[in-house]
């Protein structure tokens, strides 16, 4: 061991100084300081479980679903924070975000429900408010996986100011049973994936639903499908470049060609499609054998392939003050003879199947 004396005073004293070391330090030199270790890799933690909730709620941070609502006559209010099934997007989680079962008026809002199989499952009961809420990045399961918000037997609620993205089947689903159910100022994009796709399906035995002033966009295998009875399309609702990236999947409601608007079967009876706008779809509304609908004050131009087409079988529909224009095939086309018993009436448009069509 080397021992030094120095008189010279040092940054961090005065006067003598001992220095010991196994080495030489000349004197007056301050040692150089050892390098910090670098810190340590930020951990992804899960946050807390969400749990069970029966009275009003208003969440103080991000919680892991599901998040099951146990009692009616209750708001819960996310506070701008997240419900979330993982820490990455579209995980193979069979959790819903949300389950609303069996109870009635209830209020969701205000808040992110993201990363699980479904985002918000809500099942019987009704009367409930969904607002202010974006749910996305929902489902690798497939079957019932993937939607953002669905609705099994459930009437009379309420979704509004509310996005539903890039979920792997559906951005809203409302399954049979499901009636009087309105749907206001929605934003449904990029709902895409290998199973069925789209923006909103009303399915066979959803019936007296309205979808209005909302705005879907690149949508897989359709924008809207209607496979109930009696729904509304309404109020300057606006499909745009549905089925972009998806594939048909054959056999599947009738070989669907994926279009804005779909009204799938003959099972679908007095549907309304009025004010609406559909642009740089496939198709912008495909009528398959449904009856009694009404296309309305819309806007079908610049899609790939027809602008309204209505396919044999289609019968009883009034097609009226439409505008179409700069679609592939024809702007307006009706597959049944002389029309059948379809009337076209004071539509604009460039081209037709039928002399039939005006």
């Amino acid at each position: 061991m080397l021992t030094f004396f120095c008189r010279t005073p040092l940054r961090w004293g005065r006067g003598w100084v001992l220095a010991l070391s196994f080495g030489v330090v000349a004197c007056g030199e301050r040692p150089e300081a050892t390098a910090p270790s670098p810190p340590l890799a930020d951990l992804l933690l899960d946050p807390p479980a969400c749990g069970t909730v029966t009275t009003n709620t208003n969440l103080s941070g991000d919680c892991m679903g599901p998040l099951v609502v146990g009692g009616s006559g209750i708001t819960v209010n996310l506070g701008g924070h997240a419900v979330t099934c993982g820490t990455v997007p579209n995980p193979p989680s069979p959790f819903n975000g949300i389950e609303i079962t069996a109870q009635t008026d209830v209020h969701v809002t205000n808040g992110e429900v993201k990363n699980c199989g479904t985002g918000i499952a809500i099942t019987g009961g009704g009367g409930h408010q969904l607002s202010n809420l974006n749910v996305h990045n929902h489902g690798f399961g497939g079957g019932n996986f993937g939607d953002g918000i669905r609705l099994t037997a459930s009437s009379n609620n309420d979704i509004r100011n509310t996005t539903s993205s890039f979920n792997h089947a559906l951005g809203v689903r409302l399954l049979g049973n499901s009636d009087f159910n309105k749907m206001a100022s929605l934003e449904l994009e990029q709902n895409d994936g290998p199973q069925i796709s789209g923006g909103i399906l009303l399915a066979f035995g959803a019936d007296n639903n309205t979808v209005s002033s909302s705005f879907l966009l690149g949508n897989g295998n359709f924008g809207i499908g209607i496979a109930g009875s009696n729904n509304t399309i309404d109020l300057s609702t606006e499909v745009r470049q549905s089925n972009k990236g998806a594939t048909p999947i054959a056999g599947t409601f009738g070989g669907s060609p994926m279009p804005g608007i779909e009204v799938f079967s003959s099972t679908s009876t007095g549907t309304t499609i009025r004010a609406t706008t559909l642009v740089q779809n496939l198709v912008g509304v495909f009528l398959g054998s449904a009856t009694n609908t009404t296309i309305q004050s819309s806007e079908a131009s610049n899609n790939v392939l027809q602008g309204i087409r209505l396919t044999f079988g289609a019968r009883s529909n009034l097609v009226q003050s439409n505008k179409a224009f700069g679609n592939g095939t024809f702007d307006l086309e009706d597959d049944n003879p002389a029309c059948d018993a379809n009337t076209w009436k004071s539509n604009k448009f460039g081209t037709a199947n039928q002399s039939c069509i005006n």
